[in-house]
């Protein structure tokens, strides 16, 4: 319970401090499922987020429908959804809207992420405001074959290209670490051409679940400029607190200290929602 109590101030997926002992016994029911999923969906919307090149601001556009949902009800998250902001295509933010149970009622959590090497403000209703403080990722090139002439050709490229990181987490003050383990399937497709990016996804690594603690950033671009090839890059985006190391074929190539607070984060925050700002 030490440990529960400890990790859960530190990590989006977990929250802040409670007590398993207070989670009802029974799974939400597909209403209820569905109306935290429609909740959700209106919390993203409600977010502002705007990306600053030089003197040109602009706001970005959240997708649709979340690249993804999980439960986890031993950790009494009832249900969370994961969102892209986007502008023109290129991911510049991700966010996690979760929904967790307790005996007076949902309470929900937000975690932010700013993709981009752009600097990015995020507003909520509630008054909370997030501004990355340098940038989020930094790109490295891969010395691979170019990408494919086809987009089923560079998916495969890009999911090979995926298998070759792995992940790792580290908890200071639990002495502890954890390999996450690799999703599956990508969270996310999109293409940039005024970005000059050809495709990209968004692949996830999680300790927990499928929530991911790792996003591994992978895009084929074509610069349309004479004498620069087409090429593979790659960057990270971190989620939690916790101390990581990325490695690709083994070395290592992304690493982030642990840190104690979001006053502490630089390119990402996490936070319980308030009452709406009047």
């Amino acid at each position: 319970m030490r440990y529960l109590l400890l990790a859960l101030a530190f990590h989006c997926a977990w929250g802040a401090p409670g007590h398993l002992g207070e989670a009802r016994a029974e799974e939400p029911t597909e209403a209820k499922l569905k109306k935290l999923a429609d909740d959700s969906r209106a919390r993203a919307a409600a977010v502002e987020v705007t990306v600053t090149t030089g003197e040109r601001a602009a706001k970005a556009t959240v997708r649709p429908e979340p690249i993804m949902k999980y439960t986890d009800v031993p950790r009494q998250i009832e249900m969370a959804t994961l969102w892209v902001w986007q502008d023109e295509g290129r991911p510049i933010a991700l966010g996690k809207v979760e929904a967790y149970e307790r005996k007076e009622g949902t309470k929900w959590l937000y975690c932010f992420a700013s993709a981009s090497v752009r600097a990015v403000d995020g507003k909520w209703p509630d008054g909370h405001r997030f501004q990355a403080r340098q940038d989020a990722i930094s790109w490295a090139t891969l010395k691979d074959p170019a990408p494919h002439e086809t987009a089923a050709g560079r998916l495969r490229q890009m999911k090979d290209l995926f298998q070759r990181f792995t992940a790792t987490t580290r908890d200071d003050q639990l002495k502890t670490s954890d390999e996450l383990r690799p999703l599956a399937r990508p969270l996310h497709e999109y293409t940039a051409p005024k970005h000059g990016v050809t495709q990209g996804i968004l692949c996830g690594f999680a300790a927990n679940g499928t929530n991911p603690d790792v996003v591994i950033v992978l895009e084929a671009t074509d610069p349309n400029d004479k004498g620069v090839p087409k090429a593979w890059r790659y960057a990270v985006i971190g989620m939690t607190a916790s101390g990581i190391s990325v490695k690709l074929d083994k070395t290592e190539v992304f690493t982030r200290p642990y840190a104690k607070s979001p006053a502490e984060f630089e390119t990402w925050t996490y936070f319980w929602e308030g009452a709406p700002k009047k």
